[in-house]
């Protein structure tokens, strides 16, 4: 099975690291969900899964973007 998450809408497929993602994971909470405001915000909470993200200080878009970069090369 597939595990994906996405960042500001684009989906990324992270399926080849199971072990952050998959269950029981550190990051199984991001699986199937956008994850924007979480990175934003540097949280693991549920309650910030799929949450708007169109007022993002300049800091936490900053993050966002880092974190996009990131996922990006990894994730292609």
């Amino acid at each position: 099975d597939k595990i994906l998450t996405s960042i500001e809408g684009q989906v990324y497929d992270v399926s080849s690291n199971p072990d952050m993602y998959g269950p029981g994971g550190s990051y199984a909470v991001f699986a199937g969900h956008d994850i924007t405001y979480c990175l934003a915000i540097t949280s693991l909470e549920t309650e910030n899964l799929d949450r708007p993200y169109n007022n993002l200080s300049e800091d936490e878009q900053s993050r966002v973007n880092a974190f996009k970069e990131r996922f990006n090369s990894k994730y292609p």
